[in-house]
């Protein structure tokens, strides 16, 4: 058996498919990726194959770090979207292996923080990230649900728009938005989404993006001087008539924020898992 561990640049997207779908076909919440998919995730993401890691027995792929890249808040900042390896390789330490190839890679990089999700029930995997140097930043619910129909605000007009001013949008958040669904990540694939601005007598007081393809709510959010007042079930319900009644998802929303979780019940939307979302500062340690 010849093992290695290398970067991810000269791999073909089919192939990466097949090792994703193999390692995540007995997890907690069984993924299948088509090259589709896989190669949307990778732009909206921000995954870089040459800063992502795999295994190689000779020249078969058995397991990966996927590495997103991005800057915020004028840090880069390098984002683990996925890790797995398949069954027959599993017990023998390599994602370890992987994560001390991927620290040398990112010694090329001006980096501040890495992060990752994982589920909360997932303690071998938890255990593995404190061990590399990951402490648990939140929590993070995700949800699903058929949204239930409430009465629309007669005063509030929703528009689909095709630009929104994010530091306007900004400054209705109580919490920020997980790492995929930041506003750098949403830009790439603003065409794959849809914003919707709700307005009050000609002022934006709250919107929402979705992904119609997905079925899931990407952000949504009120002014926090007008809340109160049915713009959320409004745009709710307006999504609600987009997405067809089909059942729909939100994914990764700080737990500590009650508020929304509540105004979340309140449309039928139920928690199905929650995530830990790690962090390590790796500014001064590689």
């Amino acid at each position: 058996m010849n093992v290695q561990i290398r970067d991810l640049s000269s791999i073909s997207i089919s192939e990466l498919v097949q090792v994703f779908n193999h390692a995540f076909a007995d997890y907690a919440i069984p993924i299948t990726l088509t090259v589709e998919l896989l190669e949307s995730k990778i732009v909206q993401e921000h995954i870089q194959l040459n800063l992502s890691v795999g295994v190689f027995d000779e020249d078969k792929i058995v397991g990966f770090i996927l590495t997103g890249v991005l800057w915020l808040d004028g840090y880069l900042n390098v984002y683990n979207a996925g890790t797995g390896v398949i069954p027959q390789y599993r017990g023998q330490e390599w994602t370890k292996k992987m994560y001390a190839f991927l620290d040398q890679k990112l010694k090329t990089v001006q980096v501040k923080h890495h992060q990752l999700e994982v589920l909360t029930t997932n303690k071998k995997a938890i255990h593995l990230y404190t061990s590399l140097g990951f402490k648990i930043s939140r929590t993070l619910s995700c949800y699903k649900g058929f949204i239930a129909r409430h009465e629309k605000n007669p005063k509030i007009k929703i528009i689909e728009e095709a630009f929104i001013d994010h530091d306007i949008l900004k400054t209705f958040w109580n919490i920020e938005p997980a790492w995929q669904y930041s506003f750098a990540s949403l830009e790439v694939g603003k065409l794959s989404n849809t914003v919707l601005c709700a307005y009050m007598l000609g002022i934006c007081v709250g919107y929402a993006v979705i992904n119609l393809k997905k079925s899931r709510i990407l952000h949504i959010a009120v002014d926090q001087k007008f809340r109160r007042q049915g713009i959320g079930s409004t745009l709710m319900t307006n999504i609600l008539n987009q997405f067809n009644s089909k059942e729909v998802t939100i994914i990764n929303v700080d737990k500590s924020e009650i508020g929304i979780h509540a105004f979340f019940e309140y449309c039928g939307m139920k928690i199905f898992i929650e995530q830990y979302e790690m962090k390590r500062s790796i500014q001064n340690e590689i």
